[in-house]
């Protein structure tokens, strides 16, 4: 279990994080605060609790009121900025894949995507509220793991499941090949010259398709992904300082501020 308790200069900003068992869980409040278009590579369950709060991201637009929750699927390139001058009070649950696939009893190869978005079931919203609190405050039990696994089912009623498959047309084909081979060596010094090679197409085009496909262009993906790791190994202990060049970045102050501006944190503060 790990906390972090933040307060900013300006009081309307606050924000608590838990790492609780294989979740992070996340309590904010922030009128100034917003955050880069990034992904995290689990499920985020996110209840606006009271304000107005901006997750789109280019055409995708996805405003969501008080009393409202947003579900966002692993690697679904988002933003987050309150909108009005009220407070952007907020709940956020990360939920790892593998236990939404243990959950529905999916392929480990498959990947289970919510279709919609926004849930608005008053009674579905109390238990999640009530669940974030115990999560914040306790240690993570049976009980617990039973209401999530319940609360996921019934999220699959309200919201749509989907097993995503992977398209297969040519330009599809070949950004997975790029996504795999960032994905396999994020840690090392990846060149647009090395997706060349796999794509075989000009720098210019690589870039462009992959953005299509993946919301982000190949290096603000590389360093999302490598901060998402990085995550992972705060959580098990490793020194924030041994951190950032194992999970590929040669400048600590490139790490501190892309881990910052995507967490909300500094990689010290949430090691803590």
């Amino acid at each position: 279990m790990q906390e972090k308790i933040k307060k900013a200069e300006n009081s309307r900003n606050y924000s608590k994080f838990r790492v609780n068992g294989a979740l992070e869980i996340l309590q904010g409040a922030f009128t100034s605060r917003s955050f880069k278009p990034h992904f995290h590579d689990t499920y985020a369950l996110i209840l606006v609790e009271s304000g107005i709060a901006d997750y789109g991201y280019k055409k995708k637009e996805q405003v969501v009121r008080d009393n409202r929750l947003l579900v966002l699927n692993p690697y679904e390139v988002h933003t987050g900025r309150s909108l009005g001058e009220g407070v952007w009070n907020f709940r956020s649950m990360y939920i790892p894949q593998d236990l939404v696939r243990a959950n529905f009893q999916v392929n480990n190869d498959k990947l289970p995507v919510f279709v919609n978005n926004i849930i608005k079931k008053t009674n579905f919203l109390s238990r999640y509220q009530l669940l974030h609190s115990k999560l914040m405050e306790n240690e993570i039990t049976i009980e617990e793991e039973s209401e999530l696994a319940l609360l996921l089912n019934e999220l699959m009623t309200l919201a749509g499941l989907d097993i995503k498959k992977e398209d297969s047309d040519n330009y599809s084909i070949v950004c997975k090949r790029m996504r795999d081979y960032i994905h396999e060596y994020y840690d090392e010094n990846i060149q647009l010259d090395d997706l060349m090679s796999i794509s075989g197409f000009s720098r210019f085009h690589l870039i462009k398709i992959f953005r299509e496909r993946y919301g982000l262009p190949p290096h603000q993906y590389l360093n999302n992904l490598r901060i998402e790791k990085a995550k992972q190994l705060l959580i098990n202990g490793m020194m924030a300082t041994d951190v950032a060049f194992s999970v590929g970045f040669f400048d600590q102050s490139h790490f501190i501020r892309h881990f910052k501006k995507i967490v909300g944190v500094t990689p010290k503060a949430y090691a803590r």
